[in-house]
This record gives structure tokens, C-alpha cells and sequence, in this order.
């Protein structure tokens, strides 16, 4: 496997402004970029509450308390990969945005079409996988007044030039480096290429749910077909519905799973 050629460097805010720039992109604008922080969610949340509208970006080269679904944690070389959260302000109810993590891992992976073969797939509800192996995951923290979504904050966290397996991992990993087949990139050509289809699936889902794309959302289902348990159940994954739950047949029964961590049997 050839590695694509990169200097891991610091962000480059210029560049990538200069890159937004020449797309109608409602998202990334403004940006802050930090060499360290705990965590980009934690900052985005925090600048939410003050008022920072749609769209408001935060970048980080390095994470030193990055987390993940359920309490898991996100570690990350400095410098290595790409991690950052969005402010969005979307319409509608708690209720409609219990399935929006489901778009944004489509649009994810469809934005790293351009960068990696094979295609990258969206491992139910918020990991991407390319070629069996995690590349990134999504992390979608949604912030209430009752029944009134005040502000939504979204990480995500993508192996970019990650050379090697980290210690203590329980899947594979891969990166978009391991994955690019030689092909030279740049973090900052990355995330201009994912916020630009997160905008357009993140209009899509405001507009009309996930109606109009679960068939992309299921034809990049990482677990399609496979055999998983979850905590409840055993079975083979036969698709994911427009309300967003992963559907598995128990022994000619379909069963519907609307939460929870699902492993490949076995796994």
C-alpha cells in the first residue's frame, strides 16, 4: 500500500479560508483554530451559549480530552488528523433531530469519495469505515430548553495522516492517507470537501428528514448484511429506516434498534 505523500504541519487558516471561500458553503464560518485544546465540542458549546450563529467552526491540531459516543474518549497525535465541531442551528423539534447523525455520516462519507478507495461506508449510527477498518466517527451533542432545541454541536474526528495502529484499539483503523492510494492531500482541501456535503445533507434533513436519502444512507450501511449483537438482540442487519433505527432480522422477525452500540457477531 502506497502512503500519500504530507507533511503534517499546523492548520492552515489561510488556505483554508481562502478554499471556503470559493464555495457558497453555510458552513465555517467563523473559525477559530487552536494548536491545543480539551476538546473542539466543549469550545463549540461554550461559544454557542454566547450566541455564535450557524455554522461557526472549531479546529484543533491537538485534543487533550477529545470524547466520543457513550463516554468514549478520542485521542489523537498533534497535528495528525482532523478534528473539529460545528455550531448548527437547525429548525424543528427535539423529535426531528434524533436521526441527523445519520446524515451527517453520509455526508462524510461521501465527501471522502474524492480522497479514498474503496468507498467509504457509515458504520451504524456515527462511525465511518473504509475497507473494514474505522477512519473516523461523529459525535452529535444536542442542547435543549424542553421540547426546544436551543443549539446542536457536531464532532467529528477523521484519521487523516495516521501511519500505524494506536495501542489498545478494539477495531482496526485506517486513515485517509492509508486509504488515498498515494494520492497527495492536504487536511485543509479535506475539510472544505466535507463541509460542503455536511451543508448540503444538513439542508436536506432540515427540509424533509431523512426521506430522500435513506436509500444512499443504506447503500453506505457498513453492517448491511452482516450478523451483529447489540444489547437486547442477535441477528443480521437487513437495513435502516427513515426514522433512522437499524433493522435486523431475528430469526425471520424484524426487529427495529433505535439506540445502543452494535458489534459484528463475534466482534
Amino acid at each position: 500500500m502506497r502512503y500519500a505523500p504530507c507533511v503534517i504541519t499546523e492548520f492552515d487558516v489561510t488556505g483554508f479560508q481562502a478554499a471556503l471561500g470559493k464555495r457558497n458553503i453555510a458552513l465555517g464560518d467563523p473559525l477559530k483554530h487552536t494548536a491545543e485544546t480539551g476538546s473542539t465540542n466543549t469550545d463549540a458549546t461554550e461559544a454557542a451559549k454566547r450566541g455564535a450563529p450557524h455554522g461557526a467552526l472549531f479546529v484543533s491540531d491537538h485534543q487533550s480530552a477529545g470524547r466520543g459516543r457513550r463516554g468514549a474518549t478520542w485521542t489523537s497525535s498533534p497535528g495528525e488528523n482532523l478534528l473539529f465541531s460545528l455550531v448548527l442551528r437547525p429548525p424543528g423539534s427535539v423529535q426531528s433531530l434524533t436521526n441527523l447523525t445519520l446524515a451527517l455520516g453520509l455526508g462524510v462519507a461521501e465527501a471522502l469519495d474524492g480522497f479514498v478507495s474503496p468507498a467509504a461506508t457509515v458504520k451504524w449510527p456515527n462511525d465511518i469505515y473504509v475497507n473494514n477498518a474505522k477512519l473516523g466517527g461523529i459525535l452529535v451533542e444536542t442542547h435543549t430548553s424542553g421540547a426546544t432545541v436551543d443549539f446542536v454541536v457536531v464532532g467529528i474526528g477523521l484519521n487523516v495522516h495516521l501511519s500505524t495502529q494506536p495501542p489498545g484499539l478494539d477495531v482496526p483503523a485506517t486513515s485517509v492517507a492509508l486509504a488515498s492510494n498515494g494520492q497527495a492531500f492536504t487536511r485543509e482541501s479535506l475539510l472544505v470537501a466535507v463541509l460542503n456535503r455536511l451543508d448540503e445533507r444538513i439542508r436536506e434533513h432540515a427540509a424533509s428528514g431523512l426521506d430522500g436519502m435513506i436509500s444512499a444512507i443504506n447503500a453506505r450501511s457498513y453492517l448491511q448484511g452482516r450478523a451483529v449483537d447489540t444489547e437486547r438482540l442477535s441477528g443480521t442487519v437487513v437495513g435502516i429506516d427513515a426514522s433512522g433505527a437499524l433493522l435486523i432480522d431475528v430469526q425471520g422477525r424484524s426487529e427495529a434498534v433505535r439506540s445502543g452500540t452494535v458489534r459484528l457477531a463475534g466482534g
